[in-house]
């Protein structure tokens, strides 16, 4: 049995899965592409279906000092992003997201496959296909997103309110003083 080998080998040497294992670790694969995908989709939708105070509090303990990312963002730039305008941004960011992504992603879905084929087979690489195909392709659905997302940000006070406080000069707003 020297000469039978049970392993794929690839174009570029390395070998990949036993032959009878290939099928199972395809549809592994395709299993937690379509899992990771649904996954990324729900995180990035929660913040449609949580109220702002809510998603406000998540963020403010997300960013807080006692937290991973609060204390790497401490050590770097010394300050916290609680309650700072930097913080704000964030949230901001945060909760209208969706109101973006799902523009974009309808939009760039939207090229027809053809077109990037045929950018390819004219030997651009995919950023360039990206910049000089797909964005130009793409750009009434990003400025659809972006209006969507500004105006939502616009809108919203919660995430606000509970992020950046009420500190004179800082994250005080106009709403805050009529209020």
């Amino acid at each position: 049995m020297a000469g039978v080998s049970t392993h794929h080998r690839t174009g570029d040497g390395r070998v990949g899965y036993p032959s009878c294992c290939r099928p199972p670790a395809r549809l592994l694969d395709c299993f937690l592409a379509l899992a990771l995908e649904f996954l990324v989709e729900a995180l990035v939708a929660l913040p449609i279906v949580l109220p702002p105070t809510v998603l406000g509090f998540y963020v403010l303990v997300a960013l807080g000092s006692q937290s991973p990312l609060g204390r790497w963002w401490q050590s770097v730039t010394g300050h916290t992003l609680a309650f700072t305008f930097t913080g704000l941004v964030i949230g901001s960011i945060l909760y209208s997201l969706p109101f973006a992504v799902q523009p974009f992603a309808a939009s760039f879905s939207s090229v027809d496959r053809k077109l990037l084929a045929a950018s390819a087979t004219l030997g651009a690489s995919p950023l360039r296909t990206f910049f000089r195909v797909i964005l130009p392709l793409s750009t009434p659905g990003l400025v659809t997103g972006i209006a969507l997302a500004f105006a939502h940000t616009m809108g919203e006070f919660g995430v606000v309110l509970m992020v950046g406080g009420n500190i004179p000069g800082v994250t005080r707003t106009g709403l805050h003083q009529r209020l």
